[in-house]
């Protein structure tokens, strides 16, 4: 007669089993969810709508023409954008968006934060499921904000890249953290450097902008 740790175990190892093989599957399904939206982007499949929150109150869309030069380096394109802004009049906004749609449907967000400071700047980018609710979130935190009790760091600014990973039902499966040096690449500890929270949306219609869509 099978002891109850036979049993126990004869219950608990396949579950767990199957819960790491389903969570292998919804990774890989991510994967092409993040390289088929960007080849879209890329090949020009796509349109871009320009979001500012302006004076930290209400988002707009800018008034200018739609079109899609993005290039898949995403630091060049905000400096793209920044020259258009410099003639929208956006001083003193502190949050701008990029929504990329294709048949009127958003496939990428790029949500783009700084201090009004300047001492730290943060860039959240979100894929989608069909149905819309966030399938992953690569955020790039750049900052000058850290410390290691152990040592003197190098100087700043410091790089906090973040990984989040999310299944159809909008559960978090897996986060992935790492920090570097900007200037010379070298690593930290991601707890060396000052984090900022900010709001993360499991769905697109929860961004507070999706009335202008």
């Amino acid at each position: 007669m099978p002891t109850k740790r036979r049993i126990w175990y004869g219950l608990v190892v396949p579950f767990v089993l199957f819960v790491h093989i389903s969570q292998d599957n919804e990774l890989d399904r991510i994967r092409v969810i993040y390289k088929s939206t960007n080849e879209r982007i890329n090949k020009g499949r796509s349109t871009v709508k320009y979001l500012y929150k302006e004076r930290g109150l209400q988002w707009r869309q800018f008034s200018v023409k739609e079109y899609n030069p993005y290039s898949g380096e995403v630091d060049d394109e905000w400096r793209k954008l920044d020259s258009l802004w410099e003639h929208q009049d956006y001083e003193g906004h502190d949050e701008r968006a990029m929504i990329f749609l294709q048949a009127n449907k958003p496939i990428k967000v790029i949500d783009f934060v700084q201090s009004l400071s300047g001492d730290w700047e943060l860039m959240q980018e979100y894929y989608f499921y069909e149905n819309g609710t966030t399938a992953f979130i690569f955020e790039r935190l750049i900052t000058f904000q850290a410390y290691d009790e152990k040592r003197d760091l190098p100087p700043g600014p410091y790089i906090l890249e973040k990984r989040l990973y999310f299944d159809s039902n909008g559960i978090r499966i897996k986060t992935l953290r790492s920090a570097f040096v900007s200037s010379n690449k070298e690593k930290l500890e991601p707890s060396t450097v000052n984090d900022i929270e900010v709001p993360r949306y499991r769905n697109f219609k929860l961004f507070p902008f999706f009335s202008l869509f």
